[in-house]
């Protein structure tokens, strides 16, 4: 039998320097907190973090592919900063959770 496990592909925008962070994890919470504890390397001085956007993935390999259109294509770069113009405008609208899209 095997255990399916959801990856989520999530974007973090830095309060600090309104730049923004793209990641993949299996555990979206626990992966926020440790962006805001300083406990990632890459993003502890540009903390804290809110979470603008998330999707979840059935597999890891999809949430990856995702995470390189948004880190390495144009479309994805214009995608990822439309995110955080419309979170600039306040939280997403009742329809989503908190930024998050399942």
């Amino acid at each position: 039998m095997s255990v399916h496990k959801v990856c989520y592909l999530y974007i973090l925008k830095s309060l600090k320097d309104n730049k923004l962070y793209v990641g993949v994890t299996k555990n979206l919470q626990k992966r926020f907190k440790q962006h805001n504890l300083g406990f990632v390397r890459s993003t502890k001085i540009r903390r804290p973090f809110i979470l603008i956007y998330s999707e979840k993935f059935s597999t890891l390999s999809e949430a990856r592919k995702k995470e390189w259109e948004f880190k390495c294509t144009p479309w994805g770069g214009k995608l990822k900063k439309e995110l955080a113009e419309k979170w600039s405008l306040g939280p997403p609208k009742a329809d989503r959770d908190g930024g998050q899209q399942s």
